[in-house]
């Protein structure tokens, strides 16, 4: 496989803003570079960006807060990498333009499940699905597959998890030569998420697999920053086989790695190195490995009370075994505190067993009887915490459905509405004027004139039906569109007795812009229906700017009757009542349903033009407020 080498890893931003300078370009190009593969270079790099970027670049700002929430989340800092992600998503929220949204929620999506955050995380699924519905072929897919996979291991669902993990696993792989390493680190951890899927499914052989599979990708890519991780998986592979003497050789390779600045990692390489030889009956090498990584535990012993329990608990069956009852005692004793802390009953009841046993090798049954007592007391409330638990992964994965369903709906009105709109969008006065128009062209023998507005007619029917299967457009289009509808109602049905004038502000020009599509027509539409027909010198004016950072503002302008009048033609004649209802009301749901920023009267201002010297209305003036996408 090869790795494009201007691609080295993703999030792939909107370029940066020329005030910036190159220094903030080089910065983002060593994290790209050292976040997977040196950590105190991709620190330094994130000291200095923090430095350079200017106040007010919320663009780089959402980028800066990404690769440091991505640096902390590699170390295991959670709960920093989630407060630096919700910093930027806060900023997120505030701006349109910013190509790369699917790509910061995939990652928040990760250390929202290492923090057990998961109906959080669902959440941010079913948000990243809706902005990646309209990419199918991108990387972005397999992606969301890998999070979602590794968030059915968190639910237990372990069928749901191989299958979104395989199916992730197939699409990165259809594209080989566009794999970045990103798209290598996200593999490594399809590999995982199947090993700890085979491992909790009692399958240590394809466990193994899986877990090696991971360690190729990481090593053959340079992806060190977790490496670590997978050396210790893999070991308790071998572990679980029974082949120590492999199992061991990879809680070395964990020892000897300097790019993991995880402490806990060796910590458990350590115990479980010396659960190997505790199988093998070589109590104190066993007690010393134990006793290393007691010590790490111990500097951070909030976040270890269930690890120094397993410690205390195997040294105390080291001790037993030893017929050292004094001290298998103490141990089974510092076991049970530091269980107690972490709730864990199901670590209580064997602790709790073994308590037991070893009273009653000593004949102090009644001791024994005491600690049975209890180990029946922590079985039950184990067997209640299960259920408990069963009942909140249902209920995740119910209200995650349901959050599905509902975007989904959303989706289907929005599409209901556009297929709406297209067939209200063009009336069958211009169709016929237009096509009536052609033909006299045609019957005159003006083959020229025929043949110049029968293209034009043409195009416009094709954008018409082209632009309303898409969701968006660019500004450009939707210009180019109007200018067409504007350019055959000016020759063809109004035989040249109007005019049409269309400014798009300077701030817009140079931005490539993406608006809903087919949202301006009906409301030019509108104003040609009932402002300008029956007058001889009409005139539209449309003027596109930018209302603020999330919004284009589009004022429509005619010099015909004004409202009053307007609304005295519709009572006489229905069908033009009829008209407005199928028209402007579907773009004003769509509005709606796009910008719930606004209130309905907000999206969509009408007001009347300048009178004149006899006190008449000349005209209206429709504002329209349409969301950037």
């Amino acid at each position: 496989m090869q790795i494009k080498k201007d691609l080295n890893f993703t999030p792939k931003y909107a370029n940066t803003p020329k005030q910036t300078g190159v220094n903030l370009s080089l910065l983002f190009a060593e994290c790209n570079q050292y976040l997977f593969s040196d950590s105190e270079k991709m620190k330094l790099c994130l000291t200095n960006l923090k430095k350079v970027i200017p106040a007010g670049d919320t663009t780089n700002q959402i980028k800066y807060l990404h690769y440091t929430a991505l640096y902390e989340n590699q170390y295991a800092n959670y709960q920093a990498s989630y407060d630096f992600f919700r910093q930027g998503a806060a900023l997120l929220e505030n701006i349109t333009i910013y190509t790369e949204k699917a790509e910061f929620y995939i990652d928040f999506v990760g250390t929202c499940m290492n923090l057990d955050k998961l109906e959080e995380a669902g959440s941010l699924v079913a948000k990243i699905e809706q902005l990646i519905q309209d990419k199918p072929d991108s990387l972005l897919k397999p992606k969301l597959l890998c999070r979602q996979g590794h968030w059915n291991i968190k639910l237990s669902d372990w069928a749901d998890a191989t299958r979104l993990l395989f199916e992730a696993l197939d699409l990165f792989y259809k594209n080989p030569g566009l794999l970045t390493i990103t798209d290598f680190h996200f593999i490594s951890l399809i590999y995982s998420g199947l090993g700890n899927v085979y491992e909790k499914t009692n399958d240590p052989e394809k466990s193994k697999e899986a877990y090696l599979n991971a360690l190729e990708i990481c090593e053959k890519h340079n992806l060190k920053t977790r490496i670590g991780w997978y050396y210790l998986s893999a070991g308790n592979a071998y572990a679980m086989l029974g082949n120590s003497n492999k199992a061991i050789s990879y809680f070395k390779k964990v020892l000897l790695n300097t790019n993991d600045l995880d402490d806990i990692v060796r910590a458990s390489a350590y115990a479980n190195w010396g659960h190997c030889i505790y199988n093998e009956h070589l109590a104190d090498t066993a007690i010393g490995l134990y006793d290393k990584a007691q010590e790490i535990y111990i500097k951070n012993p909030e976040k270890n009370y269930n690890n120094l329990a397993l410690i205390h608990k195997w040294k105390g069956l080291l001790f037993a075994q030893a017929k050292d009852y004094a001290k298998a005692s103490d141990h089974y004793q510092k076991a049970l505190a530091f269980a107690k802390s972490t709730k864990n009953f199901n670590v209580l009841a064997n602790i709790c067993e073994e308590t037991a046993n070893l009273h009653a090798i000593q004949r102090e049954f009644k001791i024994a009887y005491e600690y049975q007592l209890l180990k029946a007391e922590f079985d039950e409330k184990h067997a209640e915490k299960a259920n408990l638990q069963t009942i909140r992964e249902l209920g995740i994965k119910y209200s995650t459905e349901r959050k599905k369903q509902e975007i989904e709906k959303l989706e289907y009105q929005a599409k209901a509405l556009q297929l709406r709109a297209l067939r209200a969008q063009m009336n069958p006065h211009f169709l016929f004027n237009s096509l009536n128009s052609i033909q006299n062209f045609i019957a005159k023998n003006d083959r020229d004139e025929a043949s110049t507005y029968l293209s034009s007619f043409a195009k416009l029917m094709r954008k018409s039906l082209d632009y309303s299967e898409l969701e968006t457009i660019s500004l450009e289009k939707e210009v180019d569109f109007l200018q067409h509808y504007l350019f055959i109602n000016k020759h063809l049905r109004f035989r040249n007795r109007m005019d049409y004038k269309i400014t798009v502000s300077e701030n817009l020009v140079d931005e490539d812009y993406e608006i809903p599509s087919m949202i301006v027509q009906p409301y030019v539409e509108n104003a040609i229906e009932h402002g300008l027909r029956g007058i001889n010198a009409g005139l539209i004016t449309l003027n596109f700017d930018l209302y603020n950072e999330d919004t284009i503002r589009v004022t429509i302008t005619d010099n015909g009757i004004g409202r009053t009048n307007a609304a005295a033609n519709n009572n006489k004649d229905p069908k033009l009542q009829l008209h407005k209802s199928k028209g402007t009301q579907i773009t004003l749901d769509r509005l709606r349903m796009l910008n719930s920023h606004f209130q309905p009267e907000e999206l969509v201002r009408l007001e009347d033009n300048i009178q004149t010297e006899a006190g008449q209305n000349c005209g209206t003036k429709v504002t329209v407020l349409i969301p950037l996408s």
